[in-house]
């Protein structure tokens, strides 16, 4: 029997079309031959295998190595929903009585926050100097994540990574291209109130699906607000259910 591919739905993006591809993505349900592609991969290959994923399910509009961690994140979660079903068990470990429990969450419930900045890259002053920021995109994600290996490696704390991420975010300094190291630099030598400057725009970039929610544990009865994680159940889930 032939392959026959699902059809391709039209989804818009919670990067408002700022970040220069388009708005809007077709996008189809994941198949056998993509299923295929997460099971046989492992460890390292996992975010490798997530982007083959969403290149042969994007048919137009943007490649998954461009995207941003937002439009990325909400792919993700239109992948789970359309091609399997909303409902996503998680075991969370509840802070309070460090007991495990499983939760039932629908996919479909959590906020998805647009982007806020009117323009990118969204440019703000810094200790007298213009800054050019873009959200990151998943290529340069995991360049962090090497370099978050690099720093493991050479046994350095790992403290030495949280310029990084902003430093990633910084397109321009006065206009221009600056190597990563001058921006890590540049980072480290603000006082406390520029640095702040830096949170605030962080916030105008942020989009795509909000994880965190507020949970109640079934054991002990107190509420929390935990992060869901991504696990292998989200890309392989066995079944659907409620609570």
């Amino acid at each position: 029997m032939a392959f026959v591919e699902p059809e391709a739905t039209e989804v818009k993006l919670p990067s408002r079309g700022l970040i220069g591809y388009p708005e809007t993505v077709l996008i189809r349900p994941i198949t056998g031959r993509e299923e295929k592609i997460i099971a046989s991969a492992g460890g390292e290959n996992v975010e490798g295998a997530i982007n083959r994923v969403l290149n042969r399910c994007i048919k137009e509009g943007a490649k998954a190595e461009e995207l941003t961690e937002g439009d990325k994140s909400f792919l993700l979660v239109w992948l789970r929903v359309n091609s399997y079903f909303p409902e996503y068990a998680v075991e969370v470990d509840c802070p309070s009585c460090r007991k495990v429990f499983k939760k039932f969450i629908d996919l479909r419930e959590l906020p998805v926050k647009p982007i806020r900045a009117e323009k990118l890259p969204l440019e703000v002053e810094i200790n007298g100097k213009k800054v050019a920021l873009s959200p990151l995109t998943s290529k340069e994600v995991e360049e962090i994540r090497k370099y978050r290996e690099q720093l493991a490696a050479q046994g350095r704390s790992l403290e030495d990574l949280y310029p990084v991420r902003y430093a990633y975010m910084i397109k321009s300094i006065n206009g221009k291209d600056v190597p990563i190291s001058e921006k890590i630099d540049f980072i480290e030598g603000l006082v406390g109130r520029e640095l702040s400057k830096l949170r605030r725009a962080e916030k105008l970039l942020d989009h795509g699906v909000d994880f965190r929610q507020e949970l109640k544990c079934p054991l002990c009865g107190k509420s929390f607000t935990a992060n869901i994680p991504i696990t292998l159940e989200f890309f392989l889930p066995a079944e659907g259910g409620e609570e």
